[in-house]
């Protein structure tokens, strides 16, 4: 019996982190939380523009802890040069395929939900860029909370969004 006082013990302080005091206890995104891609152009330059993913979760929602997505574009059209996110603390990976560039990140802290990634692209054929735009494509392949909670089920990918 003593083992189990023990052992019961020894897992309540595991679970324990004690930079924030409090207890782990998993906490999902509720649903209403979305994702979406958010196009970028700097005043005076007509030969780049950046492509943001952002995540906007709802009220109660945990910060989000890591995120992997890849992100479908039209290769006529745009040419993906860079990863363009801030170094916030943050591991950050991308790889671009041809018409595909996959991402990942993560922090312990917590994603800054108004930049999750920034991806910058050249302009190919400038003709083709509007029609190119509706059709890049979002997939978040995994997304977790910073208590480890799998928050991929309750997000909703909106359309591409272009900002003046």
């Amino acid at each position: 019996m003593r083992a189990f006082a023990l052992l019961g013990a020894v897992m309540l302080i595991g679970c324990r982190d004690f930079t924030r005091d409090a207890v782990l206890t998993p906490r999902s995104l509720a649903a209403g939380s979305t994702a979406a891609l958010v196009i970028e152009r700097e005043a005076g330059d007509d030969s780049t523009l950046a492509v943001v993913l952002k995540v906007t979760p709802n009220a109660t929602a945990a910060r989000i802890g890591s995120v992997t997505a890849s992100i479908d574009f039209d290769t006529t059209a745009l040419h993906f040069l860079r990863d363009d996110s801030p170094t916030d603390h943050t591991i950050r990976a991308a790889l671009a395929d041809r018409g595909r560039v996959r991402l990942a990140t993560a922090s312990a802290d917590g994603l800054d939900p108004n930049i999750i990634a920034r991806l910058r692209f050249a302009i190919r054929s400038a003709s083709r860029v509007r029609a190119a735009l509706p059709t890049l494509a979002l997939q978040i392949i995994e997304m977790h909370s910073i208590d480890a909670v799998d928050a991929k089920p309750s997000v909703t990918v909106l359309p591409v969004v272009v900002t003046p």
